[in-house]
Formats: C-alpha cells, structure tokens, sequence
C-alpha cells in the first residue's frame, strides 16, 4: 500500500453498519467524501492499482471512485477513477500529464461492461506503466476487461498534490458518489490478475504477515 495517511470524513458521509461490517455511506451530495491530504504525487505517478469495495445505489451521474484530482480535472489527474454517466454505469479511468492540448495530454479509458447497482462490487484498475498512454486493466470482481479511449494523449503522468479522495473529486466537477464503501486501497505496481482475484476473495489478505 502506497501511504499509511488517514482518510477523514467530510459533511454527510458517515459511518454505518453493512452487511460487510463497517462502511462509509456517501448520500449523493456534492461535497460528501472521504479525504486524506496527500502533498507529494511521486508514489501515484508511475504504475498504480486502484482498488474499491462497495455498492452503487444509482446511475445517470458520473461518480467518483478515487481520485487525485486537482482543480482542472484535464490537466492535474495522476489518476481519477470515476463511472460514468450511463443509467446502468461503467468504469471510467484518467490520466493526465499538465502540458499541451487537451487530447494530447491525457486518455479517458471507458469501459464496456455493467456494474449492478445495489449489490456489492470489488472494482479496480491497473496501469502498468506512469505513461498517459499506457493501457490500463479494468476489473469488476477480478473479472479483466481492456478499455478503449478516443484521445490520443501521451507522457509521463503528472500531478499538482491534490489531496486523495473517494466519494468525490477535487475538481469543479465534484462527481458525488451515492453508495457505499467498506474497503479502499492503492498500490504503487500493477498488480497481477491473481493478486485481484485474491484480493476480491480476501481483501485483508495484504494485510496478513
């Protein structure tokens, strides 16, 4: 795991029991998020995995899943993973580096397949690479997908220090999420398929000596 920082409720966001134990329960409003201040993007911009464990209530909004997104969501993202907008929503995954036109200074992945709404879900996407152009791995209980982007940016991922947030961005956009989290973590390596699959099975396993 790449940082030991506590993350900190913020407005409406609260704890709650669930039928995975402890959760946090993010209502929909925009500024309702977990939060840990995180000044530096040197562990986020290289090979990353992000991963997630909860439930989504809704579709039609996009919503954010963990990001690291300044206040220009086009040009600040070392990451920012997101759904998007669809009544049954989809993986959305960016990177960015902080020069040049908007298409050439990041890649939007999008998915292409479903995640239920109401039920529980381990969500992740791997990067391989610090590269905008490099080609993530999405998975949706361990299951891989390849995703497509329609920008052509490329580079080495930059940052500005935002701080790391789930349930909402940083940006203007704010994306809140309505659903719940009982897990997140992020990595500094693409981990492989059978670490997912292990982690969606047992996601305290890392945590096992």
């Amino acid at each position: 795991v790449t940082t030991g920082h506590a993350f900190v409720l913020n407005v409406a966001a609260a704890w709650q029991f669930s039928a995975k134990g402890r959760a946090v329960n993010f209502p929909g409003a925009a500024a309702d998020h977990l939060n840990a201040v995180e000044a530096s993007d040197a562990l986020y911009t290289g090979a990353l995995t992000l991963m997630w464990h909860g439930v989504l209530r809704v579709g039609g909004i996009e919503q954010a899943i963990l990001g690291k997104v300044g206040s220009d969501a086009s040009t600040s993202v070392p990451f920012d993973f997101r759904t998007d907008n669809a009544a049954v929503p989809q993986l959305a995954f960016i990177r960015a580096r902080t020069t040049g036109d908007f298409n050439d200074r990041l890649r939007i992945w999008d998915s292409t397949a479903d995640i239920s709404l109401n039920i529980f879900h381990t969500l992740a996407v791997t990067a391989s690479t610090g590269l905008v152009e490099t080609t993530p791995t999405f998975y949706i209980d361990a299951i891989p997908e390849t995703p497509t982007t329609a920008q052509v940016g490329s580079g080495q991922v930059t940052g500005v220090g935002a701080d790391i947030r789930s349930g909402a961005r940083g940006s203007p956009q704010d994306n809140p999420m309505n659903g719940v989290i009982v897990w997140a973590g992020i990595w500094a390596r693409a981990l492989s398929q059978a670490e997912i699959s292990w982690l969606h099975a047992e996601p305290y396993a890392f945590l096992q000596p």
